[in-house]
């Protein structure tokens, strides 16, 4: 989702990368972590957007398929991320309420999104669980 490996603001898998993990899941001694991405990488300081990157791609061998319309990021070097005009489904970072809401309005504008399943506009609010 981003030329700099997968960032954590939306991640997509395939069924089969998921079926792949589940198996790895299945080699563990209790099933609560991927038993080979653990005991083949190194990943200290990693968040989890890196060790399941580095897990599918490096150790698994799940194929990758970029797609670097998923997300506008600051860190992925997208120029104008914040202006929330482009066609991408996700925008990051947002740190204040105002700025997300500013995001929001202006991606509403442009014409996609965020709409409910039923074609009808999401209500946001500040208290929602935002950051």
């Amino acid at each position: 989702n981003c030329k700099y490996g997968m960032h954590g603001p939306i991640e997509v898998f395939s069924s089969g990368a998921i079926a792949k993990l589940g198996e790895d899941y299945g080699r563990s001694w209790d099933g609560r972590a991927p038993h080979d991405c653990v005991t083949k990488m190194d990943f200290g300081l990693w968040g989890e957007d890196m060790f399941i990157d580095q897990c599918l791609d490096k150790v698994l061998k799940v194929q990758r398929v970029d797609d670097w319309n998923l997300i506008s990021e600051a860190h992925c070097a997208n120029k104008h991320w914040e202006s929330c005009e482009s066609q991408h489904v996700a925008f990051h970072p947002f740190k204040k309420w105002e700025d997300f809401q500013a995001c929001h309005d202006s991606a509403k504008t442009e014409g996609h999104g965020p709409f409910t399943n039923d074609g009808q506009e999401d209500s946001i609010k500040p208290d929602a669980g935002f950051i």
